[in-house]
């Protein structure tokens, strides 16, 4: 099932399991990428012509059909809300950086990002981060088993209340943007919301309605 579910890859199948996870969002709870090769269509073009002229027979339309930043921005909500990424990082920074701006900024998706300094290795990679990130997947198969989080939202005068599914010693990020048009500008309004004791949370966004529009992000903390 999706939430005992996770893929990885070093180098180009960090390529290939980021878009997987991209692509698939129903089928992965969590993705990690070990030096990701995480390439663009430009960045191909100038470091690999032979694949681009083999694989993807020069179409960028081709190309797209494989690429995780296509993926990404097509499922960008789901991602949002569904996915765990985590990026580790060797040598391959001039990749990982654009992507972690990518994934973060651009699509206002959590992903950690831990830069190693080792060499494009995976012995060495997996030596320093390979713990954490069986620890992550642990995390992330965790949150993916657990009651989905669709808020119902109650109008009250200019107030706005939130409530959804929670169970006692859960905590909470709530985030409000008042656009989900790229790139999302998330606004925190409460981190480590704690769970009641029944089984619903509720948290109330004071004159959220004075505002024209208002979009939620409630995020469960591992």
């Amino acid at each position: 099932t999706r939430s005992r579910r996770a893929i990885t890859g070093f180098s180009m199948g960090g390529f290939g399991a980021a878009k997987f996870a991209a692509k698939f969002p129903d089928t992965f709870a969590a993705c990690v990428i070990y030096d990701g090769a995480l390439h663009t269509w430009t960045t191909l073009n100038a470091n690999h012509p032979d694949i681009v002229a083999e694989i993807f027979n020069g179409s960028e339309a081709a190309f797209n059909q494989f690429s995780p930043w296509t993926w990404t921005t097509t499922n960008a909500m789901q991602l949002r809300a569904e996915m765990r990424f985590r990026q580790v990082v060797a040598a391959l920074t001039v990749y990982g950086r654009p992507w972690r701006d990518f994934v973060r900024v651009t699509n206002a998706i959590a992903e950690p990002y831990i830069e190693t300094g080792l060499p494009h290795s995976l012995g060495p990679i997996l030596d320093a981060e390979g713990t954490n990130s069986w620890h992550y997947l642990a995390q992330a198969f965790a949150a993916a088993s657990a009651p989905p989080l669709t808020p119902v939202v109650l109008p009250g005068g200019t107030n706005v209340s939130l409530t959804w599914p929670s169970v006692p010693d859960e905590r909470f990020d709530v985030r409000r943007a008042a656009s989900l048009a790229a790139p999302v500008v998330w606004q925190t309004l409460v981190t480590n919301w704690p769970a009641s004791a029944t089984t619903t949370t509720e948290f109330t966004h004071t004159n959220a309605l004075l505002a024209p529009t208002g979009f939620y992000h409630i995020e469960r903390k591992p």
